[in-house]
This record gives C-alpha cells, sequence and structure tokens, in this order.
C-alpha cells in the first residue's frame, strides 16, 4: 500500500512543475470571466507566434483554460469568429453580422491570469428610408460598396471588397468598421449604378466616428423624385438633418 501511494505521488509530481525545474514548459492557468450582457456562444482564440494554441466556442460566462507560458493574443468574439490569422472577413455581397470582439496581448509567463475582456461594437446599423414618389414597378435598387470588408484581430478594418445589396424600402444594412471614408451608396438600375453618393464622407464630415470603441448606428433617406440622400445625424435626436445632391 505504501508502495503504491509514493508511486502515485511520484507521477503527480512529475506531471507538475517543481521549484527547480524550468518553469517555462508549465501551463499558465488563465480565467475568462463574461459580463452578463455577453451574447453566446462566444469564440475564443488564442494565438501564439507558432500559431492557434486555443480555438474554441464557450456558452458560459467564466471558462478556465491552460494555455503555453509565453506571450499570447487573445481574441473573444462574438456573432462571428475569425478565420485565422487574418481575422473576420465579410464575403462579397454579404452583409456583417452582429460582431463583438475583444483582443489583446497577455503575458502568460506566469502561474495564473484573470482577463475580464469587454467585447466592442465592430459594425454600422445603417437605416436606409424611401421619400417622395417612387417610379411605378421601383426599377431602381440600392447597394453600398467600401474598401473595407472585416475586422482583423486586434479589432481594426481589414482592407478588401465590401459590396451589400439593401433588400427593401426602409430596409437596414450592418456596415463592419471602416478605415476611412471611401464608403459609396450606389443607386442601381439593370445592375448597373446609375448614381454614387459618397455617404463614408458624409458620415465623417457629420462627426461619425470610426475609430470609436462601440460604432454608432445611423439613418438615411433616399428622395427618388428630389434626387437627393438626406443624412440624418443622429437617428434617436431631434436635430436638422443634412441634405446632400446625389
Amino acid at each position: 500500500m505504501f508502495f503504491r501511494l509514493l508511486l502515485a505521488v511520484g507521477l503527480v509530481a512529475a506531471a507538475g512543475c517543481s521549484i527547480k525545474e524550468d518553469r517555462s514548459a508549465c501551463l499558465c492557468h488563465l480565467t475568462l470571466e463574461l459580463s452578463r450582457e455577453t451574447v453566446f456562444p462566444v469564440g475564443i482564440l488564442v494565438l501564439s507566434s507558432d500559431g492557434p494554441v486555443v480555438d474554441t466556442i464557450i456558452v458560459k460566462n467564466s471558462v478556465c483554460l491552460d494555455i503555453p507560458r509565453k506571450m499570447l493574443l487573445i481574441t473573444v468574439s462574438s456573432g462571428a469568429r475569425p478565420g485565422g490569422k487574418d481575422g473576420f472577413i465579410i464575403p462579397e455581397g454579404g452583409m456583417c453580422p452582429e460582431f463583438l470582439s475583444w483582443s489583446g496581448m497577455v503575458d502568460a509567463r506566469q502561474e495564473e491570469i484573470l482577463c475580464r475582456p469587454s467585447l466592442r461594437k465592430h459594425y454600422c446599423s445603417l437605416t436606409i428610408k424611401l421619400k417622395g414618389s417612387v417610379p411605378e414597378g421601383n426599377p431602381f435598387s440600392i447597394r453600398l460598396k467600401g474598401n473595407y470588408c472585416g475586422i482583423n484581430l486586434f479589432g481594426r478594418p481589414l482592407e478588401g471588397a465590401f459590396l451589400c445589396g439593401v433588400g427593401t424600402p426602409e430596409d437596414m444594412v450592418r456596415i463592419p468598421r471602416q478605415g476611412d471614408g471611401s464608403l459609396i451608396l450606389q443607386i442601381v438600375k439593370d445592375r448597373e449604378p446609375v448614381h454614387d453618393f459618397a455617404i463614408g464622407e458624409a458620415l465623417v464630415a457629420s462627426g461619425y466616428d470610426w475609430l470609436k470603441e462601440d460604432l454608432e448606428d445611423r439613418t438615411v433617406e433616399v428622395d427618388y423624385a428630389m434626387n437627393t440622400v438626406s443624412l440624418i445625424e443622429c437617428q434617436y435626436a431631434q436635430g436638422p438633418q443634412l441634405t446632400l445632391i446625389l
């Protein structure tokens, strides 16, 4: 019985890290605690310089993970999951999901870490309303075209073609975080653009901040009869509107 107990203790000691051993080979105990407002499921991606260490999905507010003792990038996301080291990319023609994420470099060269990530909103919900008389049969459609198609692992805009159509009048389209004011609203007929509206420049001119941690939503009005687009500065504010000619 004594020898069995000794053997069991020896196996436990061999599996752990003693004070005399090189502790860089040991694991760090990571605890992630998410707020009650978090929308699940949530994706967890842990990357080292050698590649992914953890890539999993959780459905609870607290999780414990054993990770290597080194510098690591941790990404926590809701609404979509990053597609590898490049981040989250929206296929051309698709709408941005309700993508929330948090990323941070973590020094895991220690016994344990407690991390409380705060997920940020990386999309703008743009509501597009039709105003005035619409031509009979409504041969026109609306689409948005931009030069940023996703979010990298650090929460910054990813360059690439973004193209998303708007289904019906008074419809809403979600736009990923943009890197500049190059976003274009196009009026399309027979699959060809007939009017381009520099909505990205108008948003920036109205004070919209694409660098804000949680992106705000906006509303625009398209008036076919007057050939204009009105940008409502704040969806909930009773203030003046900015009208620009297409």
